[in-house]
Formats: structure tokens, C-alpha cells, sequence
């Protein structure tokens, strides 16, 4: 009985550390305070063979306290992130500016309204293939 309920308060102080964490990150995510603009890069010759071809990426504002603590949450915690409601939008651009990835649809895309009809899913299920791999 007494091994039961250690197992129960490890379990719990474990659950419990957890949720601060995304809390924590929760509040750098926000996506009412979340800053970012949209920056168009310039094609860049590589060497005498190949280029990389201009693209549009965002840019966020953020404190690097704040850099080093998102480079510390886990992907499962990244899905949770983009599932919530309060942190979706910004979560997405921040992965979107962690990973340089091309971000040309924001330019379409002005609104979390927005993008959570056309895209959001999308997303979500390419950041589920992919976060464990560029992680």
C-alpha cells in the first residue's frame, strides 16, 4: 500500500512538472502578445551549381531567455502547444521562425482566424512528421 502511494505522488509531482512547463512556455507563445513580421530573404548563389531561391520567412521578437527555454520543450509539449487555442497561432510561427521554414502562405494568411480554417491541421500534422527529425 505504501508503494502505491509513492508510485501516486511520483506520477502526480511528474503530471505536475510537466503542465508548469507548458504553462511557462504557454505565456512566451501567447498569441494575443506574440510578435512577429514576415521577411523576404534574397536568392543566394550556393557555388557555381546550385542556389537557394528567395523565400519568405518570419521573424519573431523574442528575448533570448526566452530562446533558450523553447529550445528546451519536448515536441510532444510543441503538439500541445499548436492544439491550444491561446498558443496555436504563435507556436506555429514560432517553429516557422526556429526552422527557417518558408513561409510564403503568411503572406496570404494575415489571421490566426485564418489560418486556422485553410491551414492549422496542416501543419499540425507536418510539425507531428518533422519535429522529431529536426529536433
Amino acid at each position: 500500500m505504501k508503494q502505491i502511494f509513492f508510485s501516486i505522488i511520483i506520477f502526480l509531482f511528474f503530471i505536475n512538472s510537466t503542465s508548469c512547463q507548458t504553462g511557462k512556455i504557454s505565456h512566451i507563445l501567447n498569441n494575443e502578445s506574440f510578435k512577429f513580421v514576415l521577411v523576404r530573404t534574397s536568392t543566394n548563389i550556393l557555388d557555381s551549381n546550385s542556389i537557394e531561391v528567395s523565400k519568405t520567412v518570419v521573424r519573431a521578437t523574442i528575448t533570448a531567455n526566452n530562446r533558450a527555454k523553447l529550445k528546451k520543450v519536448k515536441d510532444e509539449d510543441w503538439i500541445a502547444l499548436l492544439t491550444n487555442e491561446s498558443t496555436d497561432w504563435a507556436t506555429n510561427l514560432y517553429l516557422y521562425n526556429f526552422f527557417n521554414r518558408d513561409a510564403t502562405q503568411f503572406e496570404v494568411i494575415k489571421t490566426k482566424e485564418d489560418w486556422r480554417k485553410c491551414c492549422k491541421e496542416k501543419d499540425i500534422e507536418f510539425w507531428k512528421k518533422n519535429l522529431r527529425k529536426v529536433l
